[in-house]
């Protein structure tokens, strides 16, 4: 019996890049729950377009703004699958097939974790790998996931908690090409305030995963790719 499929985009004063995600996302046959978490956007057009236009879409809508993390918890405590899409809201152009090609692969391997890496993402975030280690685009077991909300992570802290509690565990981890793009901070708001945001998005990882463990990620973290072959004992790195 197929294990099914729980897909969780949390949003906060998203646009219709969001609807456009939702399209694709309710074309594909193998996500069978898609749960999308408002987490206190200053309008609530969004949310009644989405509750409109996707009435299948479980939707959660928070009068305040408690960040992703708060955001993606909420949504998991009402996941039905045993494995989990979690895809950020700001992303647009996302490929109906990649997302297939991922989800199939995922479940007919030994993995844990997929991350869909961004591949378009620009030269210096390929530099820090943030393309790999921030990427908001993973499919991953239920049960990992509810074991990674059992340390306390806040703000922008979900993907370097999950990637910390994946190598920690020896989890098996790849990544997949992603051609989508998401739109950085300072294209969505004023540029200054975009540049700060983002300057706070990193503040806010560092404190939590420190300087040390993040170089260690850096070099070691999901490194292989799908093209990597496998063996019924795991994955073989083929030098």
């Amino acid at each position: 019996m197929s294990q099914k499929l729980s897909c969780i985009i949390p949003f906060f004063n998203e646009g219709p890049r969001l609807l456009d995600l939702l399209s694709t996302i309710s074309k594909i046959p193998s996500i069978d729950q898609v749960i999308c978490i408002d987490d206190g956007s200053s309008c609530s057009s969004l949310s009644e377009a989405i509750k409109k236009t996707f009435p299948t879409v479980k939707l959660h809508v928070s009068t305040i703004n408690s960040g992703k993390c708060a955001a993606v918890e909420q949504g998991l405590s009402s996941c039905s699958g045993e494995i989990i899409l979690l895809l950020d809201a700001d992303i647009s152009g996302i490929k109906e097939n990649e997302i297939i090609n991922a989800i199939d692969f995922f479940k007919s391997k030994p993995l844990d974790m997929i991350i869909l890496r961004r591949i378009k993402a620009s030269f210096l975030i390929k530099i820090i790998r943030a393309d790999v280690l921030l990427s908001g685009e993973r499919l991953m077991k239920k049960s990992d996931l509810e074991l990674v909300f059992k340390e306390h992570i806040s703000g922008y802290q979900l993907e370097m908690a999950i990637n910390k509690y994946m190598k920690m565990n020896q989890k098996k981890v790849i990544w997949m090409p992603n051609t989508a793009k998401n739109h950085y901070k300072y294209l969505k708001q004023s540029f200054f305030k975009g540049i700060w945001q983002d300057l706070k998005m990193y503040i806010n990882i560092l404190s939590y995963i420190g300087l040390t463990n993040f170089f260690i990620h850096l070099f070691s973290f999901c490194k292989l790719s799908h093209k990597t072959p496998f063996q019924d004992n795991g994955i073989r790195i083929i030098d």
